[in-house]
């Protein structure tokens, strides 16, 4: 499924708006692979980027991961998502 980020704002920021354009997102999802679509936004937080897609990709008890694609984003929109996808993702470091 795509999911046009522009639709809940061209700047988007704070962990609330993220955390509510999630949901948005997972009331709409079919299956587990999500293209976001990133034209007309001109840029995002690290928090928003953060609850949004780093939470996503993360996945939790009750839900599965999200595999996410980024389309149409400006660098800087880009490097906040795949930032924040790449910490929630990345192996814990081993003591």
């Amino acid at each position: 499924m795509t999911f046009r980020l522009a639709d809940y704002g061209k700047t988007l920021s704070t962990r609330l708006r993220g955390a509510k354009v999630r949901e948005a997102l997972l009331a709409q999802m079919e299956g587990d692979q999500v293209v976001v679509d990133c034209a007309d936004v001109l840029a995002i937080s690290y928090s928003f980027a953060d609850e949004f897609a780093g939470k996503l990709a993360q996945g939790s008890a009750d839900r599965p991961s999200v595999h996410l694609s980024v389309a149409h984003a400006s660098p800087t929109v880009a490097e906040a998502l795949e930032t924040a996808i790449g910490r929630r993702t990345a192996a814990p470091a081993a003591l």
